[in-house]
């Protein structure tokens, strides 16, 4: 099983899918944030204000902080 990439640098949150799949990002308080369709293997680069995120890539979750 493959798994997906999220890395972050100053101002962005940053996935590399391991297959193609819906991206959500949402916000501590749990509204969403942005929703992309992300393609396998292609890195994407979303920019965000400060704060702590939970970023959800295809049935993969993780919390990030800004």
């Amino acid at each position: 099983m493959e798994f997906s990439v999220i890395t972050k640098s100053s101002n962005s949150i940053n996935v590399t899918a391991a297959e193609n799949c819906s991206v959500s990002i949402y916000s501590s308080d749990g509204s969403l944030v942005k929703m992309i369709d992300a393609v396998g293997g292609e890195k994407v680069s979303i920019e965000l204000a400060k704060g702590m995120y939970i970023v959800r890539v295809g049935a993969e979750t993780r919390k990030v902080i800004m």
